[in-house]
């Protein structure tokens, strides 16, 4: 009796950890859906900034991370303001549950980053910058 269950939680912790392994993958590799994407995008517009979110994961070393992010100015949409691959983002569980101001902190590391000359002029030349490190601390408004 005692062999059965041994061999019972035994199989029980190996499936519970495959589960998370495929679960982890998957958010990895396919990331969140359009709600979450919609969630960050909405905290972003808390300071100005409206943004489209190609793909939101979750990385096993980098955290909440958004790929191929579009910033804008919300008072006018049209005016694309950058081109982003990856931002990693560090939020506040507790707020978000709470529908507070989550966002902490924005970093970018090995970024590249595109900007247009002349936000307004659709036809502007692009400023490209690679492997940019940077980090937005976000305290209050």
């Amino acid at each position: 009796m005692r062999i059965r269950r041994r061999n019972f939680g035994l199989q029980f912790t190996v499936l519970c950890i495959a589960g998370i392994v495929i679960l982890a993958r998957y958010w990895y590799n396919v990331g969140f859906d359009q709600k979450y994407r919609k969630l960050i995008a909405d905290e972003l517009a808390r300071y100005g900034l409206g943004a489209e979110i190609g793909r939101l994961t979750l990385d096993p070393v980098d955290g909440l991370t958004a790929r191929d992010v579009e910033l804008f100015d919300l008072d006018s949409p049209d005016q694309h303001l950058a081109s982003i691959n990856r931002i990693m983002l560090d939020i506040d569980l507790a707020r978000l549950v709470n529908r507070e101001e989550f966002l902490r902190s924005i970093t970018l590391i090995k970024a590249s980053l595109s900007l247009p000359v002349d936000p307004r002029d659709s036809a502007s030349e692009w400023i490209r910058v690679s492997d940019l490190n940077s980090r937005l601390i976000i305290k209050g408004h």
